[in-house]
C-alpha cells in the first residue's frame, strides 16, 4: 500500500515536468497578457492602469518586459530566475495595486488568474528551469 500511495512505480521526470510547467505558464501568460500589451504600444489612446503613478508608458514597458519578454524567456528557460522575479513583481502589483487583492469578493475572475500565475512564477523561480532549458545549456554549472 505504501508503494501505491507514494507512486514509486512511476518514474520521475523532474526536468521534463519543469519544461511542461514552463511551457504552460509562459505560453498562457504571453497569449493572455503579453500579446495584449504589444497592441497597446501602437494605440496611444489606450487606457492602461498606473497604480504607482510613474506614468502609463513606463508602467506598460515594465508590464511588457514581464508578460511579453519574460514569458517567452521562461518558455525557453533563458534567464529564468531573473525573469520570474520581474514577473512576480509585476503580477503582485497587478493583483494588489490594480485589483486590490480581492479574491473572495465578486470581482473580475482575473484576480484568481493573477494569484495562480504569481504562485507559479514564484515556484519556478525557486526551482529553476531544470536541465531542459537554455540556462542549463549556456551555464552548465548553474542550477
Amino acid at each position: 500500500m505504501n508503494k501505491l500511495l507514494r507512486l514509486n512505480f512511476a518514474p520521475r521526470y523532474i526536468d521534463l515536468g519543469l519544461l511542461v510547467f514552463r511551457l504552460v505558464i509562459g505560453v498562457n501568460l504571453f497569449i493572455k497578457h503579453g500579446w495584449f500589451k504589444i497592441a497597446l504600444f501602437g494605440n496611444p489612446a489606450a487606457r492602461f492602469p498606473d497604480p504607482f503613478h510613474i506614468g502609463v508608458q513606463l508602467t506598460l514597458v515594465f508590464a511588457f518586459l514581464s508578460d511579453g519578454i519574460g514569458s517567452v524567456c521562461v518558455v525557453l528557460g533563458l534567464m529564468t530566475r531573473l525573469f520570474t522575479v520581474i514577473m512576480a513583481v509585476n503580477l503582485a502589483v497587478a493583483w494588489g495595486g490594480v485589483y486590490g487583492f480581492h479574491y473572495l469578493a465578486p470581482v473580475p475572475p482575473i484576480t484568481e488568474e493573477l494569484a495562480i500565475y504569481l504562485g507559479s512564477v514564484i515556484a519556478l523561480g525557486l526551482t529553476g528551469p531544470g536541465r531542459i532549458s537554455l540556462d542549463a545549456k549556456l551555464w552548465p554549472g548553474m542550477k
